[in-house]
């Protein structure tokens, strides 16, 4: 899946979790947005390398195996 999105706002404290042009794409404007679509449409190289990139870290950090010990943690420091 390659995800588009709009540039956020916060684009620095967004960027620690998925960063543009390598995990995701921003865009600016609709104009933009199409620019970004065709190029990664007529580029199955492009496409493929963000989207495994993408799949990689998604995998590894936001897996429910990483969710649960996240929780764990957070209940573990609430009954100490």
């Amino acid at each position: 899946t390659l995800v588009l999105c709009k540039r956020p706002k916060y684009e620095k404290e967004f960027s620690l979790i998925f960063e543009n042009n390598v995990h995701i794409i921003f865009f600016e404007d609709n104009k933009d947005c199409e620019e970004k679509v065709f190029i990664y449409k007529n580029s199955l190289e492009d496409f493929l390398d963000i989207t495994n990139r993408s799949f990689d870290k998604i995998k590894k950090f936001h897996s429910p195996k990483e969710r649960a010990k996240d929780i764990f943690k957070f209940y573990k420091k609430r009954t100490l």
